[in-house]
């Protein structure tokens, strides 16, 4: 297809005769290759009863203990992971790939949403309950009940949605208390007057981490920490301070640099992630099994865990140390086609 598009931009070819003998077939097709002639529409129109959309749109990681298979599937709103045939499922958050998860990953997000829409207790002032859930962007907080939806399950803009917060790396669904979940909902919160601009300055957390705003201006704090305590002179003076680029934040992940690979030099790393710490050389990433400290994991146990990260890629029909091609974007190939 992309070789015929290709001719098409360069004017080697028409469009509408390659576009309809794509699509209704073309006899004159060698006959070893049945999808030539009888096209996209006759290829499906033979073969849509034998397709289980299920289970092509299903990876399976691994078995629970009761023996239920444990799947990602993508469904009409986006991936998610199940166990059997339960309808406990759980969304998977959307930075992560879903042939990138592991049973323990999977296990960990039915968790998850086993602890989800649990009362908290109720906010003192408002008086409507604090609820501990979780979704796409991992667990949070909320105060008040869940708005109605339209018929095609989405929140009309006229409805106020309810207020919402991230938990923080250190808290977790099962531990977080009230008095937690009050503190993470009084944010955004507003640290002072900027004394020259008059403008109001807020502390605020976001998809990136925490951060401070005045106006059109934003800096990147630390942590949560330097959110909850900072000071009116202390966002005057990381306002002062020139805008840094968000990715040099992205360092602290980093637990220890433990040597070398063999092979590629490549300097192999201990790493904290979403779903916990991890090894990688740059390339291949793989979890520290549960329970074993990460800052004990020495070189060779290191090497150990990504090879056999690589051979269950591999036994995937994966391989995650092939040369990556640059994909065209798709504007230059609509101007191709005009031009043609």
């Amino acid at each position: 297809m992309e070789d015929r598009l290709d001719d098409i931009a360069g004017g080697e070819q028409s469009g509408r005769p390659w576009l309809h003998s794509f699509y209704f077939g073309d006899e004159s097709a060698p006959s070893d290759d049945p999808m030539r002639q009888d096209g996209l529409h006759g290829t499906i129109s033979s073969g849509w009863e034998a397709i289980d959309a299920r289970e092509i749109s299903s990876i399976t990681v691994g078995h629970d203990e009761n023996g239920r298979e444990i799947a990602v599937r993508v469904g009409r709103y986006g991936a998610y992971v199940q166990a059997g045939d339960d309808t406990l499922r759980a969304d998977l958050p959307e930075d992560i790939e879903p042939d990138v998860v592991n049973l323990s990953h999977a296990q960990k997000l039915l968790h998850q949403e086993t602890l989800a829409n649990q009362p908290l207790g109720e906010d003192p002032e408002s008086k409507h309950n604090v609820y501990l859930k979780t979704g796409r962007y991992g667990p949070y907080v909320q105060l008040g009940e869940d708005p109605e939806r339209d018929e095609k399950g989405k929140i009309p803009k006229d409805i106020e949605k309810p207020r919402r917060s991230s938990l923080w790396p250190e808290m977790t669904m099962e531990t977080i208390t009230l008095e937690q979940a009050l503190e993470l909902l009084s944010f955004p919160r507003t640290i002072g007057i900027h004394p020259e601009s008059g403008i109001e300055i807020t502390a605020q957390d976001g998809p990136n981490g925490p951060y401070i705003k005045m106006g059109d201006e934003s800096r990147s704090l630390e942590n949560h920490e330097q959110m909850r305590n900072l000071s009116l002179l202390e966002a005057i003076a990381t306002l002062a301070a020139p805008r840094r680029r968000r990715g040099a934040r992205s360092s602290q992940a980093v637990i220890a640099e433990i040597g070398k690979h063999p092979d590629s030099e490549a300097t192999i790393t201990v790493r904290n992630g979403r779903f916990g710490p991890y090894v990688s050389d740059g390339v291949i990433n793989a979890s520290i099994p549960k329970g074993r400290d990460p800052k004990n994991v020495d070189l060779q146990a290191a090497l150990d865990l990504i090879s056999a990260r690589e051979e269950r890629m591999r036994a995937n029909g994966e391989d995650p140390r092939a040369p990556k091609t640059k994909k065209r974007k798709p504007s230059s190939r609509r101007q191709q086609r005009k031009s043609a």
